[in-house]
């Protein structure tokens, strides 16, 4: 092995003009001047959603210093192929991540609106960040009201409502789930989880030797006339509320009739939504692209290949908020929520919340 001299004065010299450290002599000081000036960034973090791209600068010792899973990230193969240094995240806010960095960097980054604080627990729940995960717990139990929580059921839909936690939800929260004009999940999705809520009570209640066959059939009703089923496609329909049999025979003829025809004259079913609910996510179906300005690219699935996205890009790795596959080396722990059992405690039993749009 060949190795050269590096010849270093150690004299004193007290003429280096501009030296940043001699202003920033403490370590908390050298970091906040790495933060707010970028010196020496030697990885990209870019933020992808329909809004556009946006592109954050950083240090990775700072990221692997804060989290495990961002340090697994960064020693990873993907890093090791020649090019600028990218991880991307998709379907987040660029001020979550803004606010991520500045607390990573300096232990200042605070959500300030219960929306951000609910993105801001994702993720820092998904990179491991216990600490920011629990100021953004607090920031979400401490500010919700009727008001915030009604715009987080629209907007954060797939947080009050999910794979996960819709069985810790009761009858009262689907009620004010099923009351909302508009929400960001379609109405195919929203009746599967409610439907498998349905399964599970029923479950339960043989199993505990209470099972009240009048009773589930009237709490069963009184949900299924809250859905609207003229949101969801011919298809959608067969596929979902006709194969549960929950409807009558001649109610689910009617009401696909009328998503199949606008000029159906089959009267609708008594006591059943006949209202459309809009839709706030990304739309993959050419029915609820009607009446928008434009038509939205289809929603595509969440999928994580370092490997083969590295060849494509190099040194890019890609973390996606909502997918439910992790990277193939790195065990990403599923997403919790933290929503559930503060939602119920806002909700008034019985009494529908509904937000205009």
């Amino acid at each position: 092995m060949k190795y050269y001299e590096a010849t270093i004065s150690l004299e004193d010299r007290n003429d280096t003009p501009n030296d940043w450290r001699k202003d920033n002599q403490s370590w908390d000081e050298k970091i906040q001047f790495l933060y707010e000036t970028k010196y020496g960034c030697d990885v990209n973090i870019k933020i992808k959603n329909k809004e556009g791209e946006e592109i954050f600068q950083a240090h990775r010792f700072v990221l692997s210093m804060s989290s495990n899973v961002l340090e697994k990230i960064i020693n990873s193969e993907v890093f090791k192929i020649p090019g600028d240094a990218t991880i991307v995240f998709t379907n987040i806010s660029p001020e979550v991540i803004d606010i991520f960095l500045n607390f990573v960097y300096t232990k200042n980054g605070k959500p300030q609106t219960s929306l951000h604080a609910i993105e801001l627990y994702r993720i820092a729940a998904k990179l491991n960040v216990p600490d920011l995960k629990d100021i953004a717990r607090k920031y979400i139990e401490n500010n919700l009201d009727i008001s915030s929580i009604l715009e987080i059921i629209q907007k954060q839909t797939k947080e009050i409502i999910n794979e996960h936690n819709v069985l810790m939800l009761d009858v009262y929260s689907l009620n004010a789930i099923l009351e909302q004009p508009a929400l960001n999940i379609t109405e195919i999705e929203l009746f599967r989880l409610v439907h498998k809520w349905m399964v599970c009570r029923k479950q339960n209640a043989i199993r505990a030797g209470c099972e009240d066959h009048e009773a589930r059939k009237k709490l069963n009703n009184s949900l299924l006339a809250r859905f609207c089923f003229l949101s969801m496609t011919a298809e959608e329909f067969c596929e979902g509320p006709m194969k549960t049999h929950l409807l009558r025979k001649a109610d689910e003829l009617a009401i696909l009739g009328h998503i199949s025809s606008k000029t159906c004259t089959i009267g609708f079913p008594a006591g059943f939504n006949r209202r459309q609910r809009t839709y706030l996510g990304k739309s993959d179906s050419p029915k609820r692209d009607e009446g928008k300005a434009r038509k939205e690219s289809p929603r595509k699935k969440s999928e994580i290949s370092p490997i083969k996205l590295g060849l494509k890009t190099p040194s890019t790795y890609r973390i996606y908020k909502d997918g439910d596959t992790p990277p193939p080396t790195i065990g990403l722990q599923r997403i919790p929520s933290v929503m559930p059992p503060k939602f119920r405690e806002l909700l008034p039993n019985g009494s529908p919340m509904r937000r205009s749009k």
